[in-house]
């Protein structure tokens, strides 16, 4: 697991091994700045983890099909949106394809407790990555269901 935290203290991210948000931390300040706390939340977000596609795209180079269909893949992941909104609407999360936090939004309804705020806003990004995660396995499968196989085919 490791941590981010902004550089003014205020927020404090955990993350597990596969780049995914496990806990936030909101400290009370930000609740007296909410037009800022997205913007907090985003940056302490912000992944510079990416998978690099390469040695994936040189192995299947005895299969230029899937090898191409793979890089279109890539290439079209940072354009992939999906977007989670909690429960009560007051938040909502946009998450790309290559799993980057793109958007978030907090109303100022939402900003009255910086644990359940951060638990909210943790559970409805987690919600996005999850959509763009099955959105991004359909996908993949897709690319990789032998030719004439019925969608959603399964082997086994």
């Amino acid at each position: 697991m490791t941590e981010k935290m902004s550089p003014d203290g205020t927020v404090r991210a955990a993350f597990g091994d596969r780049g995914e948000l496990v806990r936030l931390w909101l400290d009370p300040r930000v609740l007296r700045a909410p037009d800022r706390l997205a913007a907090r939340v985003l940056d302490t977000l912000a992944s510079e983890a990416e998978f690099d596609f390469e040695p994936v795209l040189q192995e299947l180079a005895g299969f230029p099909a899937l090898r191409d269909s793979l890089a279109r893949f890539r290439d079209e992941l940072p354009g992939v949106r999906e977007t989670a909104i909690s429960d009560d609407g007051l938040i909502s999360a946009t998450v790309t394809g290559d799993g980057r936090l793109a958007c978030l939004a907090v109303s100022p309804r939402a900003c009255h407790d910086s644990k359940a705020l951060a638990a909210a806003i943790a559970a409805t990004v987690r919600q996005a990555a999850k959509a763009v995660e099955r959105r991004n396995f359909a996908t993949a499968h897709e690319l990789t269901a032998p030719a004439g196989s019925p969608r959603g085919a399964r082997c086994g």
